[in-house]
């Protein structure tokens, strides 16, 4: 009562007055769990409906009553810690995701397909496969991303001067501090843009820089003339 019960990305959840000392001590090395407040968009796998947020964890819900039918987590089908609110479908159903994975050897960036048809009706997540893996500039501090963009034959992944400090990130519970103490925005940075071919998974080896901007939302990818055209909403003051 009248505390904090649950981690979010500003905030942080405070120790259980019930416990001891010493239970209260040790609940500061814990690792902070990822939050199932599926409220940032309704997304679409396999003709069903999801409600997602940035972490790990979804909720399947019935289109007609909004309730929760089940909630699913993507590391229990592809190595991923967790994926965008904001995936993009093709028109023959398969979906596009991205979500990084974290090793002893730090951070990597994937770009996740999941397959358009279901095996039978209780499957959600089930064929996802990682596409493709893209190293962070530097490992230890990746880019924040909210979203990607999509073409007819490309993923384009933004690189952003917004970073995350792992080290911060993963010891604030200790330090007492919330998630958004390990996120800055670096200036000094470029913004670097990846192309994926959606078929090979290939990486292109053409990565195309520009000044550091930040961005949440891109509005359109096509391709038209050989080239292909990006609309997003940035700014260049990491706001």
């Amino acid at each position: 009562k009248d505390r904090i019960m649950v981690s979010e990305f500003g905030t942080l959840a405070l120790p259980d007055p019930c416990q001891n000392f010493f239970q209260r001590f040790l609940s500061r090395f814990e690792m902070i769990k990822p939050t199932d407040n599926a409220s940032v968009s309704f997304v679409k796998y396999k003709g069903d409906y999801y409600v997602s947020t940035e972490t790990n964890l979804m909720h399947k819900v019935d289109p007609e009553t909004l309730e929760s039918i089940e909630k699913v987590d993507w590391s229990k089908f592809v190595a991923v810690n967790g994926a965008t609110a904001h995936p993009h479908c093709d028109p023959d159903g398969t979906v596009y995701n991205m979500g990084n994975s974290y090793g002893s050897k730090g951070a990597l960036y994937n770009i996740v397909r999941v397959p358009p048809e279901k095996k039978d009706s209780t499957d959600s997540l089930q064929g996802a496969t990682v596409l493709c893996s893209i190293m962070p500039a530097n490992k230890s501090h990746p880019s924040y991303y909210h979203s990607f963009a999509m073409s007819e034959n490309y993923v384009v992944f933004i690189e952003q001067p917004i970073k995350m400090d792992l080290l911060k990130i993963v010891t604030c519970k200790l330090r007492g501090k919330g998630l958004s103490e390990g996120i800055y925005w670096d200036p000094k940075q470029d913004t670097v843009f990846h192309l994926v071919d959606k078929k090979t998974g290939q990486a292109s080896s053409v990565r195309y820089h520009t000044k550091a901007i930040s961005t949440f939302h891109q509005i359109n990818a096509f391709e038209e003339d050989g080239f292909l055209m990006l609309d997003m909403c940035c700014s260049e003051d990491g706001q």
